[in-house]
């Protein structure tokens, strides 16, 4: 099976990915970085053996969000 990509996907040069793996919408791929796990939606990953090292979306990041009125 092939790897699924979502839209607005960066993927920067020598980016190696496995067999059935899915990169969410909105991710950026650090360069020469393996795929070899699923990365959600939002996420900066890099490295060999991509691991995340931020969200674009600080909500994820954050557990109890208020309204602010």
């Amino acid at each position: 099976m092939a790897v699924s990509v979502g839209d607005n996907v960066y993927i920067e040069s020598g980016v190696s990915t496995v067999e059935d793996v899915t990169i969410g919408s909105n991710v950026t791929n650090g360069a020469g970085s393996s795929v070899t796990k699923d990365i959600p939606i939002d996420a900066i990953v890099a490295g060999n053996h991509a691991k995340i090292l931020h969200y674009k979306i600080p909500e994820k990041l954050v557990k109890r969000v208020w309204a602010i009125e």
